[in-house]
């Protein structure tokens, strides 16, 4: 049902301020049920994204990397915060073959612009 990757998606939003995600990356690896359950947990949190959310999921480009997608993530995000513009709001997620998901949120908060 895709309880499991909401529910954490839930949590690292409650976690956080009230302004709106910009961009998701997820570890989404187009087999339907990965596409069912981030599906399941973005509208289930529909309300804490902005309308024009962009959506990165590299596996497309670097393959599955397994249980490393989360510091993977992290990894790709943080050397193109010089890019970001600051105050933008990012949701990291990951689910697993197995039980196990996680979400992150990180907020780009750059006083030297």
């Amino acid at each position: 049902r895709g309880d499991g990757l909401a529910s954490a998606v839930s949590s690292a939003l409650d976690a956080a301020g009230s302004e709106k995600v910009d961009t998701v990356w997820t570890s989404l690896i187009y087999d339907s049920f990965c596409s069912k359950e981030l599906g399941v947990a973005l509208t289930r949190n529909n309300s804490r994204l902005t309308p024009s959310v962009k959506m990165n999921h590299p596996v497309d480009c670097i393959g599955d990397v397994g249980a490393a997608i989360g510091s993977t993530l992290i990894s790709l995000l943080l050397p193109n915060a010089e890019k970001i513009t600051r105050g933008t709001h990012h949701l990291l997620c990951c689910s697993s073959d197995l039980s196990h998901r996680a979400a992150l949120r990180v907020d780009v908060q750059r006083e030297d612009f």
